[in-house]
């Protein structure tokens, strides 16, 4: 799978999954899921475990992995279509009480503290108005590595 990536991408790759892998291998679901995310992606749980399948995995199986992945992942535009199709008067916004909502109790639940938190990170008021592609993109862009 090193043909999908350039060494820049593959260096970065073995960097993260030397440093967290156990001996090399990644031996736990847990393990995968903190290299994956802290490559920057988010993998959900059920395509942690389909990918985990509880075997012992090798820097070429991951390479496997991260290519499957990054194939299927395009976070900022999977959000961007879900606050799309809620936005029925087509502005571009969304109240924070119906967001609340939203990340409480649809999918993979967030707890009402999480929701808040990201709020305070976003500056966002618990009864303002979010205009959602800012929204997207302040917490799907990458943070600056200076």
């Amino acid at each position: 799978m090193a043909q999908f990536f350039n060494q820049n991408e593959i260096d970065e790759f073995k960097e993260c999954f030397n440093l967290y892998a156990t001996k090399g291998l990644i031996t736990s679901l847990a393990e995968l899921s903190k290299i994956m995310r802290s490559l920057g992606l988010a993998p959900t749980n059920k395509e942690l475990t389909s990918y985990f399948q509880n075997k012992d995995i090798s820097f070429p199986a991951f390479l496997d992995i991260m290519h499957k992945h990054k194939e299927s992942e395009n976070a900022a535009l999977e959000i961007l279509k879900g606050f799309k199709a809620m936005d029925q008067r087509g502005k571009g916004e969304i109240s924070a009480k119906d967001l609340m909502h939203i990340l409480t109790n649809t999918g993979e639940k967030m707890s009402r503290k999480e929701v808040e938190a990201i709020f305070r990170e976003g500056k966002i008021a618990p009864n303002g108005i979010i205009q959602y592609e800012d929204f997207v993109k302040s917490f799907t862009e990458p943070v600056p590595d200076y």
